[in-house]
C-alpha cells in the first residue's frame, strides 16, 4: 500500500533536514504520499484549515524536533504554548487520531520530557523515537525507511481485515436481509393459503346449504304431487238411502206401472220391463253399498 506521510517542522529549526527527508521518502512511497507545508499549500488557502485535513488524512506524522524546536518563541511567548502555533496543531491532530507519531532527532537534538511540553502534546514525550545524526544521515534515513515500510504492512493487514470484516458484516446483513424477505414472503403465501381456505370453506357451506334447501323444496314438492294423486285416486262413497225409502220404492213403481197398463201386452212388457227396473236397481243399490231389500 501507499503509505501517507506527513512531515511536521519548524522552518527555523529543522527546514534543511525536512526537504533532504522529503527527498529521500518520494523516492520510496511516491511523491504524492509526502506532505510538507511549504510546497503542497497553495497561496490563499487557510493554512491551518489545509494543515489539519493533510494531517487528518495521513498515515505517519513525522515530528522533526531541532534543537529549537521546544523553545522557540515569538513576540507572545513561547511558541509551543500558544494552541494556535501550527506545529503544536500538527501533532495534536495527529495524537487525537491516534497514528504514528514518530519524533524524529535532528541536530542533537534530546526527546522533550513531558513536563516541558503541553497537555495536549505530553504523550509525544511517550513515544519512541528516531534518531538521524548529521553523520549517518543516510543510514539513519534508510532505517527509517525500513520502519516506514514494516508499519505500512501492519496497516495494510489491518485494512485488510478490516475490508474483511466489513465484507463479512455486509454479507451477514445482506443475508440477515434475504431471510427477513423470505420470512415476509412465507408469512405473505401463508396468509393467502388461510384466506383460500377460508373462502372455499364458506363456499362449501354455501354449496351444502343451497343444495340442502333444493331437496328440502324437492321433497316437500314431491309429497304434494302424491297426496294429490292420493286424493284424486280414493273412492267416493255415497251416504247410504233410509231404509224406509229404499222399501216403499219398488213396490209403488211397480204398483203405478201394473195400473198404467192394464192390456196384456202392455202387461207382459211392462212385467218385463219391471223385471230389468228390478235388476239395474238392484245393480245400482249394490254400487251404493245399500243391502238389496225384497221387492215383495
Amino acid at each position: 500500500m501507499n503509505l501517507r506521510v506527513f512531515i511536521s517542522y519548524r522552518r527555523e529549526d529543522s527546514a534543511g533536514y525536512a526537504l533532504a527527508l522529503r527527498d529521500r521518502l518520494s523516492r520510496r512511497f511516491g511523491r504524492d504520499s509526502i506532505f510538507m507545508d511549504v510546497a503542497e499549500i497553495d497561496p490563499g488557502t487557510n493554512f491551518v484549515a489545509a494543515i489539519q485535513q493533510a494531517v487528518g488524512s495521513c498515515d505517519v506524522l513525522i515530528a522533526l524536533i531541532g534543537r529549537q524546536w521546544l523553545s522557540a518563541t515569538d513576540a507572545k511567548g513561547r511558541r509551543l504554548d500558544n494552541p494556535d502555533d501550527w506545529v503544536r496543531l500538527e501533532i495534536a491532530t495527529a495524537l487525537r487520531r491516534n497514528i504514528l507519531v514518530i519524533p524524529t532527532l535532528v541536530g542533537g537534538a534530546k526527546v522533550p520530557r513531558a513536563e516541558d511540553l503541553p497537555d495536549e502534546l505530553k504523550p509525544l514525550a511517550e513515544r519512541h523515537a528516531w534518531e538521524i545524526s548529521d553523520t549517518r544521515f543516510k543510514a539513519d534515513v534508510s532505517g527509517l525507511i525500513q520502519e516506514l515500510r514494516e508499519h505500512a504492512a501492519d496497516l495494510a493487514r489491518e485494512r485488510e481485515e478490516e475490508e474483511r470484516l466489513a465484507q463479512a458484516k455486509a454479507e451477514a446483513e445482506r443475508l440477515a436481509a434475504q431471510k427477513a424477505e423470505e420470512e415476509r414472503i412465507a408469512r405473505e403465501k401463508a396468509e393467502q393459503e388461510r384466506l383460500a381456505r377460508e373462502k372455499a370453506e364458506a363456499e362449501q357451506v354455501e354449496r351444502e346449504r343451497a343444495e340442502a334447501e333444493r331437496l328440502a323444496a324437492q321433497q316437500a314438492e314431491a309429497d304434494r304431487l302424491a297426496q294429490e294423486r292420493a286424493e284424486q285416486s280414493a273412492p267416493v262413497v255415497m251416504p247410504p238411502a233410509p231404509a224406509s225409502e229404499s222399501v216403499e220404492y219398488l213396490p209403488s213403481a211397480i204398483k203405478k206401472a201394473s195400473q198404467a197398463l192394464g192390456h196384456p201386452v202392455w202387461q207382459g212388457i211392462g212385467a218385463i220391463t219391471g223385471i230389468i227396473a228390478i235388476i239395474v236397481t238392484l245393480i245400482l243399490f249394490s254400487s251404493r253399498k245399500i243391502p238389496p231389500y225384497p221387492l215383495w
